[in-house]
């Protein structure tokens, strides 16, 4: 099965932190990509 992970980015230097080490954990998975979605169709 194949598997990939999608995020929002960060907003502070925490979240950065954060989702460094989460992208670490969830390689154990083999995933084929991590994505990051910024936006999602939305307009500001």
């Amino acid at each position: 099965m194949n598997t990939s992970f999608e995020f929002f980015p960060p907003k502070t230097e925490k979240g950065k932190e954060s989702i460094v080490d989460l992208i670490r954990k969830l390689s154990n998975f083999s995933p084929e990509y991590f994505s990051v979605t910024y936006g999602a169709g939305r307009v500001n």
